[in-house]
């Protein structure tokens, strides 16, 4: 879905994974992926990707997204 820009439907798909498997590192790895996506306005993928860094400690990609998100969200016109 996520590849189709079917974006939505993506999320909702990785959300009802995560309810189904709270240690799914792959679902809310995603989930993060596909709120990238959707555009600024999903200030939440960095929890998302807090719990990939929670669950896989060790993962450098994890830490790696995890620092990505938490960047695009500092609002740079605000701190001019």
């Amino acid at each position: 879905m996520a590849k189709q820009g079917e974006f939505t439907a993506a999320e909702q798909e990785f959300q009802s994974a995560i309810a189904n498997d709270p240690q799914m590192v792959e679902a809310y790895t995603s989930l993060g992926m596909v709120e990238t996506k959707m555009g600024p306005g999903k200030k939440r993928r960095s929890k998302n990707f807090r719990k990939v860094v929670a669950l896989r400690p060790d993962s450098a990609d994890a830490h790696l997204n995890l620092g990505i998100a938490l960047v695009d969200q500092y609002d740079r016109k605000s701190r001019i």
